[in-house]
């Protein structure tokens, strides 16, 4: 009888045993699995900074594609990487072009060597909009939906691929312009309360035309600075947006294009479309060292469209030639008296019967019936 319980106990012992050695190895596979996860940047680099912190910086990047809200991360630094650590990351939110943050929050722990990152991102508007459908956690951004299909249905309705990109732009402007107006309580600063509203202060029209002019396969940027506004003493924050047609940038100011209404007739105010660094440097003013140099002009609305008048018989001129009943011309030349002006064109018409508008050097013109 005693003999029997030894082998039980001694088998008993064995199974022991066996159970820790499994236990070991089986906890031994879990840490070599999780360093083999863990960025090692703790190897002394001479040609570091931005290349030490790639890895990290590529995995947050891969994480706010699908729109993570709160990012997750194991790293292992030396004990004198923390502070790099942070400034090179919040550097590389800060750099992105355009920030897609609205917010951020970063906290740090660590474990011996290994690093836990946790970071909390609000997005942008745009940026949930241009993700949407890579969200990792669709119904996060269920309230997104209808306005996505809204924004889909419009760009396949008025645009073709036959389109010219200024011709995109054309519409993307024409559109906020038409549909949205300035809010003067600076309440509605995103694209979603812009949309539920139908006004916007600049950063939301400067965020819609990025969004619209990225999805229609545009170059754009957004770009801040501020701006002197019309009869303002001083200048004050403003947004708008740059755009590449062929090589070379322009800036394009949605939020300052307004509606001319005339008689019949209601007409946009492309005072703002396509202006080079000089022109725009007239009311706008930002670090022009951070933003592509805008030099040329083929691509002004009215540059384009061939309505400048550099003189009076130009101005006849560009009327006869249209035959149209609505006009919108830029003046590029002195005038004394106005009023003869109007008076040399009505009898150039063979009419006097005439409405107008002159804003920013363009004059708007219906002939009435």
């Amino acid at each position: 009888m005693k003999v029997n319980n030894m082998i039980k106990k001694s088998k008993l012992n064995i199974i022991v045993v066996v159970l820790i050695i499994i236990s070991l190895f089986l906890s031994a596979c879990q840490s070599i699995e999780r360093l083999e996860n863990t960025a090692d940047f703790s190897a002394d680099n001479s040609d570091v900074n931005e290349q030490k912190y790639a890895k990290l910086l590529m995995a947050i990047d891969a994480e706010m594609k699908i729109l993570e809200p709160k990012i997750s991360l194991d790293y292992l630094f030396s004990d004198d990487d923390n502070q790099q650590m942070l400034t090179a990351i919040k550097e590389h939110i800060l750099a992105l072009s355009p920030n897609p943050l609205l917010s951020y929050k970063i906290q740090l722990s660590n474990k011996g060597k290994i690093y836990h990152l946790d970071l909390s991102l609000e997005y942008r508007d745009f940026y949930i909009y241009q993700n949407l459908t890579k969200a990792k956690n669709p119904s996060d951004y269920v309230k997104y939906q209808a306005i996505a299909e809204q924004i889909n249905e419009f760009i396949a309705e008025n645009t073709n691929e036959q389109m010219s990109d200024f011709e995109k732009e054309v519409v993307i402007f024409d559109y906020l312009v038409k549909n949205f107006t300035y809010d003067e309580s600076l309440d509605n600063y995103t694209i979603n309360s812009m949309f539920t509203t139908g006004k916007g202060i600049c950063q939301a029209y400067a965020e819609l035309f990025y969004l619209y002019a990225s999805k229609m396969g545009l170059d754009v940027e957004l770009i801040t600075g501020d701006a002197t506004f019309y009869g303002a003493l001083e200048s004050r924050p403003h947004a708008w947006n740059l755009i590449k047609l062929d090589d070379d940038y322009y800036h394009v100011d949605a939020t300052w294009g307004e509606l001319v209404k005339l008689k019949n007739e209601t007409l946009v105010d492309y005072s703002y479309f396509n202006l080079n660094d000089s022109q725009m440097s007239k009311t706008h003013h930002w670090k022009q060292e951070d933003y592509p140099k805008c030099t040329q002009n083929q691509y002004n609305y009215y540059i384009h469209k061939n309505l400048v008048a550099s003189s009076e018989a130009e101005l006849i001129e560009i009327i006869n030639n249209n035959q149209s009943k609505v006009y919108t011309i830029l003046l590029n030349f002195q005038y004394d008296d106005f009023d003869s002006l109007l008076q040399d064109l009505c009898t150039n018409l063979g009419t006097d019967k005439i409405k107008y508008s002159l804003k920013n050097s363009v004059l708007y013109v219906e002939l009435l019936e």
